[in-house]
């Protein structure tokens, strides 16, 4: 197929994104063909109050344009969608800080629409650590629990800013896939929200696919420059060398509610993260090429450009998180 065909074809799952509730947004994702995307929806470290109070906000939103987008609870609700013309938003808050202790609010998040749940964002909190803790360790007795809930309710584990040894502990105690919804391999570019070799073939061993992302910080896919289009189909390529082309995706990481005052005073605040320790620029913070959701069908001719083949790229363009979705989302 050409790329205009292999596209329209593709179940298009962007396995993570910060949607902007405005009409701009489904403009962006119908442009760009997007099936479904896994939407922070609750801000990280938000308490359970403003958790609910977000996630049932972006309901009400969505309640409010069916034409736009659909509320994703189950495998048969983004294939309607890919029917229908229709953005299907996953509900995927990054952070399970708001949890504080309290095993039931699982199935509370889960009966608002939850189905995706990073464990930490950068810091510690009741489940475990986050990337950006020096002296991480594995999950904490409540993260025990936290694992064994999340798959008995059908709530798929994001691994994605979490330390390494909590991700270890929690591939080795989760009974259903896991994933890394938006990183990078750190044998391609070292940072502290890159993932090593290891990690990724036992998530792989797990049925998990890791999302490629394509958010900048002038380090994540190529240190100190401003990374392209190329760039990133190199960590893909990487990655379907270590694990197969079962286990990648790609989860853009594209904020569309960052302004510029919100970017600097965030890498004001967490300096660690960016491995030159400046700041890099808000015009930067995209790969080029891949500056929104719209982008998706550059993705696309350029993995046929890299000479993937069109079963491997309906793969990385949806068909594993799909998968992936099918085996974590039903209840034990």
């Amino acid at each position: 197929m050409d790329a205009s065909e292999l596209h329209r074809t593709a179940t298009i799952i962007d396995g993570s994104a910060v949607v902007e509730q405005s009409p701009e947004h489904f403009h962006r994702a119908r442009k760009g063909g997007v099936t479904a995307v896994n939407h922070t929806v609750t801000r990280p470290t938000v308490g359970w109050d403003e958790a609910r109070r977000q996630l049932n906000d972006c309901a009400d939103w969505l309640s409010g344009n069916p034409d736009g987008g659909r509320l994703v609870r189950g495998v048969a609700d983004i294939e309607a969608c890919k029917q229908d013309g229709v953005e299907g938003i996953i509900f995927g808050p990054q952070d399970s800080a708001f949890l504080d202790g309290k095993i039931e609010r699982l199935e509370q998040i889960h009966a608002l629409g939850v189905r995706i749940l990073q464990l930490t964002y950068q810091g510690p909190n009741c489940v475990g650590d986050g990337c950006g803790v020096q002296e991480a360790g594995p999950l904490t007795p409540f993260g025990r629990e936290v694992v064994a809930a999340m798959n008995d309710l059908g709530i798929l584990i994001d691994l994605s800013h979490v330390s390494e040894a909590t991700s270890w502990d929690a591939v080795e105690r989760s009974n259903r896939p896991v994933v890394f919804t938006h990183a990078h391999a750190s044998a391609m570019t070292a940072h502290p929200r890159s993932k090593s070799d290891e990690p990724i073939k036992a998530m792989a061993a797990k049925g998990g696919v890791i999302g490629v992302t394509a958010a900048s910080a002038l380090s994540f896919l190529r240190p100190g420059v401003q990374p392209t289009l190329d760039d990133f189909v190199r960590h893909v390529s990487y990655l379907v060398e270590v694990v197969g082309a079962d286990h990648v995706g790609i989860g853009l990481d594209l904020d569309e509610t960052n302004t510029e005052e919100h970017h600097l005073a965030w890498h004001a605040k967490h300096p660690s993260l960016d491995v030159s320790g400046v700041s890099f620029p808000y015009a930067h913070r995209h790969t080029a090429g891949i500056e929104s959701a719209a982008d998706f069908p550059a993705i696309t001719a350029a993995l046929i450009d890299a000479g993937f083949d069109d079963e491997t790229i309906l793969k990385i363009l949806g068909q594993n998180f799909l998968r992936v979705f099918g085996e974590a989302w039903t209840a034990s």
